[in-house]
């Protein structure tokens, strides 16, 4: 049957869930489609690359902070981050925070990594340590890069759903080109449950029981 027929009117794109008696399709298990469908929906609409940059420019962290998403690549392998100098947004030395200088690269390779791995990859970030060079005067710049050597070494790997640990140095920039600090990442990349090899009848076994229940 088809669902998205059912609960989704393709021509105004609004889900029609709410005007159908839902409770005789509970049991069922058809809500529960629905909801998948809906968030995957939403997902391929927020990681679209244009998309997810300008979400993440208005993120709180990055917006009251003066953080911004200059540029990200269609294919995710590279992002160029700038932060802003405000006199309100400065330490008691007269130079850019600290903590705004490591938010700045907080979510960003693990995110490059959702983009460039796909959807069969857990990705967060596991440490990071920073080392301040000198004061940041004036506008950073932070650039990352995702290259086929590192993506082809995660993807060995995790291969046969083990954790993997990648890690990756920052360096920010002042506008004459200066590292003012560096900052090395950790990251932690494994595949889903579902994707590891010997584990996917396991839980296709465990989902066909829930749905049973």
């Amino acid at each position: 049957m088809d669902y998205k027929a059912i609960f989704f009117d393709r021509k105004s794109k609004i889900c029609l869930l709410g005007k159908l008696g839902v409770g005789d399709f509970a049991d069922s298990g058809y809500i529960s489609h629905i909801r998948s469908y809906q968030i995957g929906v939403f997902m391929r609409w927020a990681f679209n690359p244009a998309v997810m940059r300008h979400l993440l420019n208005f993120w709180p962290p990055f917006l009251l902070n003066g953080i911004k998403i200059v540029e990200l690549a269609s294919d995710y392998r590279y992002a160029r981050v700038t932060l802003n100098d405000r006199p309100w947004r400065r330490n008691i030395n007269s130079s850019q925070f600290g903590g705004a200088m490591f938010a700045m690269t907080d979510p960003m390779y693990p995110l490059m990594l959702m983009g460039a791995l796909g959807k069969e990859y857990l990705v967060w970030d596991k440490k990071a340590d920073i080392d301040y060079i000198k004061p940041g005067h004036g506008k950073l710049t932070a650039e990352f890069w995702l290259g086929d050597a590192v993506l082809a070494e995660i993807t060995a790997a995790t291969e046969q759903g083990d954790k993997y640990f990648p890690q990756f140095l920052v360096h920010l920039k002042n506008q004459q080109g200066e590292i003012v600090c560096e900052v090395n990442r950790t990251v932690y990349v494994r595949k889903k449950r579902k994707h590891r090899p010997g584990e996917h009848r396991q839980v296709a076994q465990q989902t066909e029981v829930e749905e049973k229940q």
